[in-house]
Protein backbone atom coordinates (compact mmCIF):
# COMPACT_ATOMS: atom_id res chain seq x y z
CA UNK A 1 0.00 0.00 0.00
CA UNK A 2 2.85 2.36 0.86
CA UNK A 3 4.58 1.80 -2.47
CA UNK A 4 1.29 2.36 -4.29
CA UNK A 5 0.76 5.66 -2.51
CA UNK A 6 4.27 6.80 -3.33
CA UNK A 7 3.95 6.06 -7.06
CA UNK A 8 0.49 7.68 -7.27
CA UNK A 9 2.06 11.15 -7.38
CA UNK A 10 4.00 11.82 -10.57
CA UNK A 11 4.46 15.56 -10.00
CA UNK A 12 3.94 18.34 -7.48
CA UNK A 13 2.16 21.68 -7.83
CA UNK A 14 4.23 24.60 -6.50
CA UNK A 15 1.72 27.13 -5.15
CA UNK A 16 4.35 29.83 -4.47
CA UNK A 17 2.92 33.27 -5.35
CA UNK A 18 -0.22 31.92 -7.03
CA UNK A 19 -2.41 34.12 -4.79
CA UNK A 20 -0.68 37.29 -6.04
CA UNK A 21 -1.73 37.21 -9.69
CA UNK A 22 -1.66 40.99 -10.10
CA UNK A 23 1.98 41.13 -8.93
CA UNK A 24 3.35 38.26 -11.01
CA UNK A 25 5.17 40.42 -13.56
CA UNK A 26 6.59 42.76 -10.90
CA UNK A 27 7.86 39.82 -8.85
CA UNK A 28 9.35 38.24 -11.97
CA UNK A 29 11.23 41.48 -12.74
CA UNK A 30 12.55 41.77 -9.17
CA UNK A 31 13.68 38.14 -9.05
CA UNK A 32 15.22 38.35 -12.51
CA UNK A 33 17.27 41.46 -11.75
CA UNK A 34 18.35 40.12 -8.36
CA UNK A 35 19.33 36.77 -9.88
CA UNK A 36 21.36 38.40 -12.67
CA UNK A 37 23.18 40.62 -10.15
CA UNK A 38 23.89 37.65 -7.89
CA UNK A 39 25.08 35.52 -10.79
CA UNK A 40 27.22 38.27 -12.29
CA UNK A 41 28.77 39.34 -8.99
CA UNK A 42 29.74 35.83 -7.92
CA UNK A 43 31.08 34.83 -11.34
CA UNK A 44 33.14 38.04 -11.36
CA UNK A 45 34.61 37.13 -7.95
CA UNK A 46 35.50 33.64 -9.20
CA UNK A 47 37.17 34.91 -12.37
CA UNK A 48 39.12 37.70 -10.68
CA UNK A 49 40.45 35.52 -7.85
CA UNK A 50 41.49 32.86 -10.36
CA UNK A 51 43.13 35.30 -12.79
CA UNK A 52 45.23 37.30 -10.31
CA UNK A 53 48.16 35.25 -8.87
CA UNK A 54 48.28 37.59 -5.85
CA UNK A 55 44.83 36.29 -4.85
CA UNK A 56 45.86 32.64 -4.82
CA UNK A 57 45.70 32.51 -1.03
CA UNK A 58 43.54 30.45 1.36
CA UNK A 59 41.16 33.36 2.02
CA UNK A 60 40.38 33.88 -1.65
CA UNK A 61 40.31 30.13 -2.26
CA UNK A 62 37.50 29.86 0.28
CA UNK A 63 35.88 32.96 -1.21
CA UNK A 64 35.82 31.29 -4.65
CA UNK A 65 34.13 28.27 -3.13
CA UNK A 66 31.61 30.52 -1.39
CA UNK A 67 30.83 32.40 -4.61
CA UNK A 68 30.42 29.11 -6.50
CA UNK A 69 28.03 27.82 -3.83
CA UNK A 70 26.00 31.04 -4.06
CA UNK A 71 25.67 30.58 -7.82
CA UNK A 72 24.65 26.94 -7.41
CA UNK A 73 21.98 27.23 -4.75
CA UNK A 74 20.34 30.32 -6.23
CA UNK A 75 20.25 28.57 -9.61
CA UNK A 76 18.63 25.57 -7.95
CA UNK A 77 15.47 27.54 -7.07
CA UNK A 78 15.23 31.01 -8.58
CA UNK A 79 14.95 30.18 -12.33
CA UNK A 80 12.08 27.79 -11.67
CA UNK A 81 10.36 30.36 -9.46
CA UNK A 82 10.58 32.86 -12.32
CA UNK A 83 9.15 30.34 -14.79
CA UNK A 84 6.22 29.64 -12.48
CA UNK A 85 5.52 33.37 -12.22
CA UNK A 86 4.95 33.75 -15.98
CA UNK A 87 3.62 30.28 -16.81
CA UNK A 88 0.22 28.70 -16.30
CA UNK A 89 1.87 25.39 -15.49
CA UNK A 90 3.33 25.52 -11.99
CA UNK A 91 4.29 21.89 -11.55
CA UNK A 92 7.54 20.02 -11.03
CA UNK A 93 8.03 16.32 -11.69
CA UNK A 94 8.58 13.92 -8.80
CA UNK A 95 12.16 13.32 -9.96
CA UNK A 96 12.70 17.05 -10.42
CA UNK A 97 11.52 17.66 -6.87
CA UNK A 98 13.96 15.04 -5.57
CA UNK A 99 16.82 16.64 -7.50
CA UNK A 100 15.92 20.15 -6.37
CA UNK A 101 15.71 19.18 -2.71
CA UNK A 102 18.99 17.26 -2.89
CA UNK A 103 20.84 20.12 -4.62
CA UNK A 104 19.47 22.83 -2.34
CA UNK A 105 20.39 21.01 0.88
CA UNK A 106 23.81 20.09 -0.54
CA UNK A 107 24.75 23.67 -1.42
CA UNK A 108 23.26 25.33 1.66
CA UNK A 109 24.80 22.79 4.06
CA UNK A 110 28.20 23.07 2.37
CA UNK A 111 28.04 26.86 2.60
CA UNK A 112 27.31 26.79 6.33
CA UNK A 113 30.34 24.57 6.94
CA UNK A 114 32.48 26.66 4.60
CA UNK A 115 31.72 29.81 6.60
CA UNK A 116 33.15 28.06 9.67
CA UNK A 117 36.29 27.12 7.70
CA UNK A 118 36.67 30.75 6.60
CA UNK A 119 36.35 31.90 10.22
CA UNK A 120 39.11 29.47 11.21
CA UNK A 121 41.31 30.83 8.42
CA UNK A 122 40.84 34.42 9.68
CA UNK A 123 41.52 33.30 13.25
CA UNK A 124 44.87 31.78 12.26
CA UNK A 125 45.77 34.78 10.09
CA UNK A 126 45.14 37.35 12.85
CA UNK A 127 45.91 35.47 16.05
CA UNK A 128 48.90 33.46 14.78
CA UNK A 129 50.27 35.53 11.88
CA UNK A 130 53.85 34.23 12.10
CA UNK A 131 52.70 30.62 11.77
CA UNK A 132 49.90 31.27 9.27
CA UNK A 133 51.71 30.06 6.16
CA UNK A 134 52.84 26.91 7.97
CA UNK A 135 49.46 26.03 9.49
CA UNK A 136 47.21 27.09 6.61
CA UNK A 137 49.09 25.27 3.87
CA UNK A 138 47.59 24.12 0.58
CA UNK A 139 46.93 20.60 1.82
CA UNK A 140 45.00 21.85 4.85
CA UNK A 141 42.75 24.34 3.07
CA UNK A 142 42.01 21.79 0.36
CA UNK A 143 41.06 19.30 3.06
CA UNK A 144 38.86 21.86 4.80
CA UNK A 145 37.02 22.69 1.57
CA UNK A 146 36.63 18.99 0.71
CA UNK A 147 35.28 18.33 4.21
CA UNK A 148 32.68 21.09 3.78
CA UNK A 149 31.49 19.63 0.47
CA UNK A 150 31.49 16.09 1.87
CA UNK A 151 29.51 17.16 4.94
CA UNK A 152 26.98 18.97 2.75
CA UNK A 153 26.68 15.92 0.48
CA UNK A 154 26.11 13.46 3.33
CA UNK A 155 23.61 15.80 4.96
CA UNK A 156 21.72 16.07 1.68
CA UNK A 157 21.70 12.31 1.09
CA UNK A 158 20.25 11.64 4.55
CA UNK A 159 17.47 14.24 4.27
CA UNK A 160 16.56 13.38 0.66
CA UNK A 161 16.34 9.63 1.30
CA UNK A 162 14.30 10.07 4.49
CA UNK A 163 11.93 12.60 2.88
CA UNK A 164 11.12 10.65 -0.27
CA UNK A 165 10.94 7.34 1.55
CA UNK A 166 7.70 8.67 3.05
CA UNK A 167 4.34 7.81 1.43
CA UNK A 168 2.44 10.60 -0.36
CA UNK A 169 -1.27 9.94 -0.58
CA UNK A 170 -2.75 12.16 -3.26
CA UNK A 171 -2.30 15.78 -2.14
CA UNK A 172 0.49 17.12 -4.36
CA UNK A 173 0.20 20.88 -3.73
CA UNK A 174 3.35 22.26 -2.10
CA UNK A 175 2.47 25.46 -0.27
CA UNK A 176 5.93 26.93 -0.77
CA UNK A 177 8.20 28.34 -3.47
CA UNK A 178 10.20 25.18 -4.14
CA UNK A 179 10.62 21.59 -2.93
CA UNK A 180 11.77 21.87 0.68
CA UNK A 181 11.56 19.42 3.57
CA UNK A 182 8.89 21.01 5.85
CA UNK A 183 6.20 21.47 3.14
CA UNK A 184 6.89 17.95 1.84
CA UNK A 185 6.50 16.49 5.33
CA UNK A 186 3.09 18.17 5.54
CA UNK A 187 1.99 16.35 2.36
CA UNK A 188 3.04 12.94 3.64
CA UNK A 189 0.43 10.61 5.09
CA UNK A 190 3.04 8.59 6.98
CA UNK A 191 4.81 8.99 10.31
CA UNK A 192 7.22 11.92 10.02
CA UNK A 193 8.54 11.89 13.60
CA UNK A 194 11.90 10.40 12.58
CA UNK A 195 12.25 12.97 9.80
CA UNK A 196 11.51 15.82 12.18
CA UNK A 197 14.00 14.52 14.75
CA UNK A 198 16.75 14.13 12.14
CA UNK A 199 15.93 17.54 10.64
CA UNK A 200 16.24 19.19 14.06
CA UNK A 201 19.37 17.29 15.09
CA UNK A 202 21.34 17.80 11.88
CA UNK A 203 19.99 21.33 11.53
CA UNK A 204 21.44 22.22 14.93
CA UNK A 205 24.79 20.71 13.94
CA UNK A 206 24.99 22.18 10.43
CA UNK A 207 23.55 25.56 11.41
CA UNK A 208 24.54 26.28 14.99
CA UNK A 209 27.95 24.62 15.17
CA UNK A 210 29.42 26.81 12.38
CA UNK A 211 27.71 29.84 13.93
CA UNK A 212 29.29 29.15 17.33
CA UNK A 213 32.68 28.54 15.68
CA UNK A 214 32.41 31.89 13.90
CA UNK A 215 31.45 33.71 17.11
CA UNK A 216 34.27 32.02 19.02
CA UNK A 217 36.83 32.91 16.34
CA UNK A 218 35.78 36.57 16.43
CA UNK A 219 36.01 36.62 20.21
CA UNK A 220 39.61 35.41 19.94
CA UNK A 221 40.29 37.95 17.16
CA UNK A 222 38.86 40.82 19.20
CA UNK A 223 40.80 39.80 22.29
CA UNK A 224 43.98 39.59 20.22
Amino acid sequence: MEGKNQTAISDFIILGFSDLNELQFLLFTIFFLTYICTLGGNIFIILVTMADPHLHTPMYYFLRNLAFLDVCYTTTNVPQMMVHLVSEKKSISFGGCVAQLFAFILFVGSECLLLAAMAYDRYIAICKPLRYSVIMNKALYNQLAASCWTGGFLNSVVHTVLTFHLPFCGNNQINYFFCDIPPLLILSCGDTSVNELVLLSIGVFIGWTPFLCIVLSYLYIIST
